[in-house]
């Protein structure tokens, strides 16, 4: 079930991160997930480096903001727990809607 959600998340990243136009990198393994903003692998601390980690706190505060606490650094996973349910979910990535609109301005 926790991989389902994550699986979940991560698709509906990808689609927000698409449909805004963003350059990112989204690892995941079972129920961790990081983002990345940057066209390139990321696979190391070195390649994280080269990640745009501005664009990465604008992410951030616009996120906390939204009422979704998110790691603070672009160089920490996400940790996807059973306290995640559907409107949990649901309300995240309609966050990240809003949040990547208003990065694009």
């Amino acid at each position: 079930q926790i991989d389902h959600m994550t699986e979940r998340i991560e698709t509906g990243m990808r689609e927000l991160l698409d449909k805004h136009g963003f350059e990112y990198r989204i690892n995941r393994l079972g129920s961790m997930i990081s983002i990345h903003f940057c066209n390139t692998d990321v696979v190391d601390f070195n390649s994280a480096m080269e990640g745009n980690n501005d664009k990465f706190k604008q992410f951030f505060h616009g996120m906390l903001n939204e009422g979704v606490y998110l790691p603070p650094s672009a160089f920490e996973t996400w940790f996807i727990s059973m306290t995640i349910g559907e409107s949990e979910l649901e309300h995240t990535l309609y966050a990240a809607d809003r949040v990547l609109q208003e990065m694009k301005k």
